[in-house]
């Protein structure tokens, strides 16, 4: 019988891991400056229009009473009123 010598996978390995190891500092760094990065910034408060607290708790009570108005006009046997 002959014997059948496997080759020896240490320098493919040490050559994935080498290279490997030298892309995977440029991707990141190329992850960090992307565009999206720049997407965020500081905002100034602003409490007008829907950000306004008194109005958005007047939407947030208007919606409340309308769905439980939805409810009680669509009766007790629909699906919609089950919803709601």
């Amino acid at each position: 019988m002959a014997s059948t010598a496997r080759p020896n996978p240490l320098p493919q390995l040490t050559a994935i891991l080498v290279s490997s190891a030298l892309l995977v500092p440029p991707f990141s760094v190329a992850a960090q400056n992307c565009g999206w990065s720049r997407v965020d910034h500081r905002v100034a408060y602003d409490a007008s229009g829907a950000w306004n607290p008194s109005v958005y708790r007047s939407v947030v009570g208007a919606l409340t009473i309308a769905e439980v108005g939805g409810a009680v006009w669509e009766g007790a046997e629909t699906d919609i009123s089950k919803t709601s």
